[in-house]
């Protein structure tokens, strides 16, 4: 009759509590008795090692005028010209 105590990343906590039946189960299964009946879970926030991805590189604007060039439809291309002027000119 004891109290497994998990610690489960944030995420996961509602999936680990659904599957709650299933793991009793299976721990009673592999000692042969119920020596688990109740699980707790502690929900923890755990900081990525991985660094944060690298910021896109900017498209310097003469190779903006020239992908837009071989677009045919007038309105098309200025409305990508206007794009690519407001994506390389942010509001801070």
């Amino acid at each position: 009759g004891g109290t497994l105590a998990i610690a489960v990343e944030n995420g996961f906590s509602l999936e680990f509590q659904h599957m709650q039946p299933v793991i009793l189960e299976r721990m009673a299964t592999y000692f042969g008795y119920q020596a688990i009946t109740r699980i707790v879970i502690a929900r923890t926030f755990e900081v990525s090692e991985t660094p944060p991805p690298a910021p896109a590189k900017k498209i310097p604007s003469r190779n903006r005028t020239v992908i837009t060039e071989a677009i045919d439809d007038g309105e098309l291309r200025e409305a990508l010209q206007s794009l690519a002027e407001t994506l390389s000119h942010p509001r801070t």
